[in-house]
């Protein structure tokens, strides 16, 4: 070497220290759990809790880190037997914890993969088959695509026995039914999308390993080729023409809503990418129009053992998605520990780390107050109805529906029931129990919990949450035997929120008056909420009981019932079949009662529409704050699109 040019390289090195020095500070800062950081935890007391959508989208990576480093922390079992383990070593990566220890997992011995499809134990050891492995197989998809060019975070030889040894689907054959005892019984819904978006995404990435060894690529591998995409495509539009078989699912539908992330984030097919993203646009136009504050508690389909759970944030895991998404924590207050959440953070994971993101039209519906109003009715395997106001949600219970028709008692993967409740926007209430509600029939296989009209709902066992002696005193008003009137702008009554509801509700709440109400139920009767804005609580009551205090309601006929903003509602307690809309007419204009001639989601005359959808793929949109639609279209399954229209 010249010698001259020999104090080159030092002068370099001393030029380039503070850079290399900052830069090992700041992987060294990052590598480190931030102070206070529990296991599986997020303390909202130290990220920002937002209170608009451009807030949430602004503060997005403060969840993002919060969440990610409560599941790195986490403690990395001894053996992989669960679908937690990727996570664990996704997080890892994701913000450079333990990498080495992350990978060391991984290539253990004992990290193998098991049976993909539904676990089968239910016969104890006959037929026992151990499935489940697909709940890891999609948190490996997220693994190679994030990390495929980064060797010094995800090691190549670590790489490569994910790709070949636990990436278990590739190809093109769809597993629509797997083997029991011999006999093979459809596959869940919830495992066909996380198997096969997979295998898809496999396909992808092998012959991607090809091209950079300089090999050919393989047919079998190529999605256009072997009618992956094809497939992919058209299974996508199902959901978009009848939604999901297992709706607002407990626990599963996160796990479905994770596979279709995978795509939108990983798919090579523009197509395939936005299908993805019409289907979880849809499903995230829906949470708004079903929740408020988060909260919600619609009919589901599986799983059978939180049918009777009356939480209304704890067991959906799509409120803890949108948690995430959102940071729209202030119910949080009404916690066991305020402002702490502690439960199903991993929902939250995949989608802050994703690129998919709510759209302002529906984001905006998540937090805006005045200006949202609308009534939403849907069909599909199951029924929802929705009447939302600023200040409150009225939440249909939907019907049971039977997943095997031929069995001849309950399945776990049977559609479930919940009580009709009247959900305030402000409030932090987090149990249904502590809201006025209709539970409905005493037995959950015939309860009809349906008869929800714009700012009304009526069925069997109408009940009203225990109140303070404070708000008893000052808050309640008692007519007659059957009425009850609260006032909800009395911080008296709302224990979770000083400043009140900002609504009054009148409750008629009856003893049954024929055989079949008590066979069914102990009272029968209805409630209607109504804003506060302009309306004192005695004129709410004197108005009420003017209109339909002399009426003789009952459960044999049809009842008529005019409310503080002066509808005339027409219904029934019992209709003779669960799939007849108890509504009757509203104004005098007779409902189509048919549900099954409903659409996918529809409105009423004369109520903002939310979600307007067909049964061909097309799904609309409406904000009307905004004065945009979102216009999902994916009536070809080939060929979807999607657009923003203004509407004024």
């Amino acid at each position: 070497m010249n010698k001259k040019l020999s104090w080159l390289p030092w002068c370099a090195l001393a030029t380039l220290a503070p850079l290399y020095l900052a830069i090992f500070t700041e992987w060294a800062v990052a590598a480190t759990p931030p102070d206070g950081t529990r296991p599986w935890a997020v303390d909202f007391t130290r990220i920002p809790v937002t209170q608009s959508w451009d807030e949430a989208k602004a503060t997005l990576e403060s969840r993002r880190q919060a969440i990610t480093w409560s599941i790195a922390v986490a403690d990395l079992p001894a053996a992989f037997t669960g679908g937690e383990f990727p996570d664990l070593i996704l997080s890892r990566l994701l913000v450079g914890y333990q990498v080495e220890e992350a990978n060391a997992a991984v290539m253990r011995e004992s990290t193998r993969p098991w049976g993909t499809g539904t676990n089968f134990d239910f016969l104890g050891p006959i037929c026992k088959r151990k499935g489940d492995y697909d709940f890891a197989l999609k948190q490996w998809m997220i693994i190679l695509y994030r990390f495929w060019d980064q060797p010094t975070v995800l090691f190549p030889v670590t790489r490569d026995k994910i790709l070949h040894e636990l990436a278990t689907e590739a190809g093109n054959y769809i597993h629509y039914k797997r083997k029991f005892c011999g006999i093979p019984i459809p596959e869940t819904e919830n495992h066909i999308l996380m198997t096969e978006t997979s295998k898809l995404l496999t396909n992808q990435l092998l012959n991607r390993e090809r091209r950079e060894r300089g090999l050919p690529e393989l047919a079998a591998y190529d999605n256009d080729r072997n009618g992956m995409n094809q497939w992919m495509l058209k299974h996508l539009q199902w959901f978009m023409r009848y939604d999901f078989s297992e709706y607002n699912s407990r626990p599963y539908q996160p796990y479905a809503i994770m596979a279709i992330l995978n795509l939108y984030d990983f798919a090579q097919d523009e197509r395939v990418r936005t299908m993805s993203r019409n289907v979880l646009d849809y499903l995230s136009a829906k949470f708004a129009a079903s929740s408020t504050g988060l909260r919600r508690i619609p009919a589901f389909a599986r799983n059978l053992k939180y049918r009777e759970i009356w939480d209304l944030f704890e067991n959906d895991g799509e409120s803890s998605r949108m948690l995430g998404m959102t940071g729209a924590a202030s119910f949080l207050r009404g916690a066991k520990v305020p402002m702490q959440w502690d439960w199903s953070v991993g929902n939250a994971f995949n989608a802050v780390w994703s690129n998919y993101t709510v759209p302002d039209e529906v984001g905006d519906l998540l937090y805006r107050r005045q200006g949202n109003s609308h009534f939403l009715r849907m069909y599909h395997h199951g029924l929802e109805v929705y009447s939302r106001e600023p200040e409150f949600l009225i939440s249909g219970g939907g019907i049971y529906t039977k997943t095997q028709k031929w069995m001849p008692w309950q399945m776990t993967n049977d559609g479930w029931a919940r009580p009709t409740v009247l959900i305030p926007t402000e409030g932090a209430e987090l149990d249904a129990h502590q809201l006025v509600r209709i539970e409905g029939h005493r037995l959950r296989a015939n309860r009809v919990n349906t008869g929800v009209a714009p700012g009304f709902a009526s069925g069997l066992n109408p009940e009203i949450p225990e109140l303070s002696a404070e708000c008893q005193a000052t808050g309640v008003r008692k007519e007659g035997a059957a009425w009850t009137f609260i006032d909800y702008t009395q911080s008296a009554c709302t224990p979770f929120t000083p400043g009140g509801y900002g609504y009054y509700v009148a409750v008629y709440r009856a003893q049954c008056d024929t055989k079949a109400c008590s066979r069914s139920a102990k009272h029968f009767g209805f409630f209607e909420a109504k804003s506060s804005v302009g309306l004192g609580f005695a004129d709410f009551v004197a108005g009420t009981l003017a209109r339909n205090g002399s009426t003789p309601f009952s459960t044999w006929k049809p009842n008529h019932y005019v409310t503080a903003s002066g509808r005339d509602i027409e219904f029934e307690i019992f209709t003779g079949n669960k799939w007849v809309w108890p509504i009757l007419s509203i104004d005098g204009v007779a409902q189509e009662r048919r549900t099954w001639k409903w659409p996918l989601a529809s409105g009423i005359a004369g109520q903002n529409e939310a979600i307007v959808a067909d049964t061909q793929g097309l799904v609309v949109v409406h904000n009307a704050a905004l004065g945009r639609r979102l216009v999902l279209d994916s009536t070809d399954p080939l060929q979807p699109s999607r657009r923003v229209e203004a509407t004024r």
